[in-house]
């Protein structure tokens, strides 16, 4: 995602603000990151399998930890991170293959990033964005009041909108319906203008808005986030390690099966090896629970299924590209298109030491066309875009690229999840425990923050809570 959750102006009654959360979990010491506890004679200590090292998955079991449980992480892939994966061999400094931005100056994510004395770098400073549509390269400024009218946030306009319909009991539509059904919108029914709209949702939610619906939007608020974009100046993947530190941690550890029908657990991996346990936390992603890939004793109940299999999992691929010189504007921030890849930055932004490299963010619809693509095609495809934006052959200063496909990704199979019409309210019981050892946290179980890293470590530690009871 390219730019920080909109602070919401409005939220519904049942919508938790990020300060209420944070301050539950001060009281409970969660975010108390760099000092163990010592389980009290009162509390009863449990032993806990934690289903995969992503966000969630780490915030959950290093929580468990510091409370004197013990906790076994169990994780199908060679490396920690599920979706933050950091590259460090394009660039003199990190380059993000997946989730890049802490998006907020105000979430939970900054204390585990103050407590590890960790440096971070505001994305956008002194940058300009542009959009380049119908065959015309403009800054986003001249372009929105070119083909709108609207000054400020389009993404803003289209939320306010949603919001005022959902409280006016409108019925549940995709978004690009929502501009034909509200006058408020009708500035943004021109077909560019709702092209590249489609495109801003796709890359940032995962979702475009011929996906995603209306009361989905809304119900996401992201209250309390506050603004900006930031990196983390070491990497993402510095942050995971850090707050994985002590975790006993299976890698390579892909589960096949999960049987609670006795008392507490037990967690069957692919390769025959049983663990027990009194409880388990599954992190799994959406779309690896849509495959069925985990088999669960007793079967889940019929309304897990229905909320798993009501809520999409939004493909989301990165293209990103070094070259021998550079040939953008430097002051280039964001660069949205109405083409298949969906926007372009620059992950150097505010670095001395920065080559010169493209990276593309591409979700939603465009996410899954890419998902099926080699790398090879999609490195073609983006030079290819390029060229046409900025009007010569960019191939002649082609060095190497990447190309991360979440989407065809065996362990993850998407980017972000997202709500689509008549699907609003199933986040909340994808979340729900199912009886007293199987519990439930990933970014999809979050109805306020999902899709982005800050709402899945607030799932995990909201699962680590459920487990301790």
């Amino acid at each position: 995602m390219a730019k920080a959750k909109r602070k919401a102006k409005l939220t519904q009654d049942n919508l938790v603000s990020r300060r209420e959360v944070l301050k539950s979990l001060l009281a409970m010491g969660a975010v108390a990151v760099t000092a163990p506890a010592v389980a009290s004679q009162a509390q009863t200590t449990k032993r806990v399998i934690v289903i995969g090292a992503g966000a969630a998955g780490i915030a959950a079991a290093s929580r468990l930890q510091r409370e004197g449980h013990t906790v076994l992480v169990l994780e199908a892939r060679d490396r920690i991170g599920g979706r933050v994966n950091t590259n460090r061999t394009l660039s003199p400094h990190p380059i993000e293959l997946g989730a890049e931005f802490l998006h907020g100056d105000e979430v939970v994510t900054w204390d585990y990033v103050e407590a590890f004395g960790l440096r971070t770098l505001e994305a956008g400073i002194g940058s300009t964005s542009y959009v380049h549509s119908n065959g015309k390269l403009q800054d986003a400024t001249t372009w929105q009041r070119e083909m709108t009218g609207i000054d400020g946030s389009l993404e803003d306009v289209l939320w306010d909108a949603a919001d005022l319909w959902t409280r006016g009991g409108g019925e549940d539509m995709t978004l690009d319906e929502l501009i034909d059904a509200s006058e408020m919108l009708q500035d943004l029914r021109d077909p560019s203008v709702r092209r590249v709209l489609d495109n801003m949702y796709g890359e940032e939610v995962a979702a475009g808005t011929t996906q995603h619906g209306v009361y989905g939007i809304v119900e996401a608020a992201y209250d309390g986030d506050g603004s900006g974009d930031f990196r983390v100046q070491s990497g993402y993947s510095t942050l995971l390690a850090r707050m994985s530190t002590g975790l006993d941690i299976r890698l390579n550890t892909p589960v096949r099966r999960i049987d609670t029908s006795g008392a507490g657990a037990t967690v069957e991996a692919m390769d025959g090896t049983s663990f027990t346990a009194d409880a388990v936390i599954v992190t799994l992603p959406l779309a690896v629970l849509k495959k069925r890939a985990v088999e669960f004793n007793p079967p889940l109940p019929d309304w897990k299924w229905e909320a798993v299999d009501a809520l999409g999992a939004g493909k989301v691929d990165k293209v990103i590209l070094r070259f021998k010189e550079r040939f953008w504007p430097a002051n280039l921030g964001e660069l949205f298109t109405d083409k298949t890849l969906q926007v372009w930055w620059q992950p150097g932004d505010g670095r001395a030491d920065a080559p010169p490299i493209l990276t593309s963010n591409t979700g939603g619809a465009n996410g899954a066309l890419l998902a099926d693509l080699t790398a090879e095609e999609a490195i073609q495809l983006g030079l290819r875009e390029l060229s046409d934006i900025f009007g010569q052959d960019v191939s002649r200063f082609f060095d190497t690229g990447v190309f991360t496909g979440w989407g065809a990704d065996p362990y993850s199979g998407m980017g972000y999840s997202y709500v689509p019409p008549e699907a609003y309210g199933y986040r909340a019981d994808l979340a729900e425990p199912v009886g007293n050892a199987l519990f439930f946290a990933g970014e999809a179980t979050n109805s306020v923050r999902p899709a982005c890293v800050h709402g899945a470590i607030e799932s995990g530690l909201r699962a680590a809570k459920e487990v301790m009871g």
